[in-house]
């Protein structure tokens, strides 16, 4: 694989962007799953937009009350900036610069989740499923910059060695003004008398 082609570069931004798409679907279900009581959690799942309802519904003692409805507001602000980023990334893939910056938002949160529980040992797998995120991103983002710097170049102008003046001339001669027909009927003529 060449992996300075613009092919392999679109395809690390399509990564990303299905990344991100996983990422907002499982958020979406974990928030489903939470209110409904389920006590399941998907990974690929954002922090922030998780784990504010979440201790909403714990403060609420395990219901739906009005914190879990709050967090859940806030919560869903990041989400929905995920998604524009998402949808705007479809036309533009700079817009997956500021979806990695919301990402690296949600990657603190996450530590900061880690030292409130006091142990790695439970986080390990959210801990490769964000690393893994991040990676896609950085590497969509550097891709995108790369396509625009390759794309922004000036054709490249061919030296004299590769088209010389006898291939492609300037100027037309008189010689090389006869009409074809003539030129082939006096190469036949000359054929017939020789």
């Amino acid at each position: 694989v060449d992996k300075t082609s613009a092919a392999y570069q679109k395809n690390l931004i399509r990564t990303a962007r299905y990344n991100l798409l996983v990422v907002l679907v499982f958020t979406a279900l974990n928030l489903v799953m939470l209110l409904a009581g389920s006590g399941r959690y998907f990974l690929f799942s954002s922090t922030i937009c998780y784990y504010l309802p979440f201790f909403g519904y714990m403060f609420d003692l395990y219901t739906v009350g009005t914190y879990t409805l709050t967090g859940l507001v806030l919560g869903l602000v990041p989400l929905a900036g995920y998604l524009l980023f998402w949808l705007l990334s479809l036309k533009n893939d700079r817009w997956l610069i500021p979806a990695t910056a919301l990402f690296v938002l949600d990657t603190l949160a996450l530590v900061g989740i880690i030292f409130l529980n006091g142990s790695i040992i439970g986080m390990i797998l959210p801990i490769i499923v964000y690393a893994w995120v991040m990676v896609t991103l950085v590497r969509a983002v550097l891709a995108g910059a790369r396509l625009r710097k390759h794309f922004a170049q000036p054709e490249e102008v061919f030296p004299e060695e590769v088209f010389p003046e006898e291939v492609f001339p300037e100027e037309q001669t008189e010689a090389e003004e006869t009409p074809a027909e003539e030129t082939v009927e006096a190469d036949f003529v000359a054929a017939e008398q020789e």
